[in-house]
């Protein structure tokens, strides 16, 4: 089960990273603490994504489920990828202050321009925005570091991410 507290905790490093809150991490860390001691009861030694996710249905309270299963496609695509896909990842959108600044200066200037419709400017918000909180959780300290690189980086994580997939080609 070496394999496993491995995965487990690149797991809670990404979620931690992109601001998942506190109870989203006790429950992904109870999810895991619960399957490993099901599969050593089991004799099962390494992880099983179809043993994990009946796990997760016949033996997980009903309100739990959503979330544990969460993290199991998560620790699957650890296992599978070496990372968690951005499919089962969100954005969680609280840019900091010197972010926040920059977007609203930007969103003032193109309101000032008279160019888009008020619903139209929601969605460039939510856009600007969403990208900005990925620059800041990978480590960008402002607009100035941005590169190629961060592009590259957000361009694959639409890529992979279906939703945002369908956002984006709204």
């Amino acid at each position: 089960m070496i394999h496993f507290k491995k995965n487990a905790s690149i797991v809670i490093q990404t979620i931690t990273k992109y601001r998942y809150g506190p109870r989203a991490v006790k429950l992904t860390e109870e999810c895991y603490d619960s399957l490993m001691l099901s599969l050593e009861k089991k004799g099962i030694p390494v992880f099983s994504l179809p043993y994990a996710l009946d796990w997760c249905q016949d033996e997980v309270a009903k309100y739990k489920q959503s979330q544990f299963k969460n993290a199991i496609l998560r620790l699957a695509d650890v296992y599978e990828y070496g990372k968690v896909l951005p499919r089962h990842i969100i954005i969680h959108m609280q840019p900091s202050e010197s972010w926040q600044n920059l977007i609203e200066g930007y969103i003032s200037d193109i309101t000032d321009a008279g160019l888009y419709s008020r619903t139209h400017l929601r969605n460039i918000r939510h856009t600007v925005t969403q990208f900005c909180c990925f620059a800041e959780y990978n480590g960008l300290s402002g607009i100035e570091a941005l590169d190629y690189n961060i592009l590259e980086q957000y361009d694959q994580y639409m890529r992979e991410s279906l939703k945002a997939f369908y956002i984006r080609n709204c």
